[in-house]
């Protein structure tokens, strides 16, 4: 339910063109960066070690973590 709901999010955003394509140039968009880089490559090496519960949480816990301490980084 909840992966559904965020695929059904992003595709909404996706339409929208409300989406920056840019350079990250502030902190929180570094931050976020580095975390979105953290959890794949940690998904990465997880899956190719045949580790699919740390692959599920890495690759997507991890990564819903991030976008949700950035946003409530960016409404501050």
């Amino acid at each position: 339910m909840r992966l559904a709901l965020i695929c059904l999010t992003w595709q909404v955003l996706a339409s929208q063109d409300s989406l920056r394509d840019e350079e990250p140039t502030s902190f929180t968009d570094r931050a976020f960066d580095n975390a979105m880089n953290q959890a794949s490559a940690s998904a990465y090496e997880c899956y190719n070690n045949l580790l699919f519960r740390d692959v599920l949480k890495h690759g997507f816990y991890d990564l819903i973590r991030a976008r949700d301490v950035c946003r409530s980084a960016m409404s501050a």
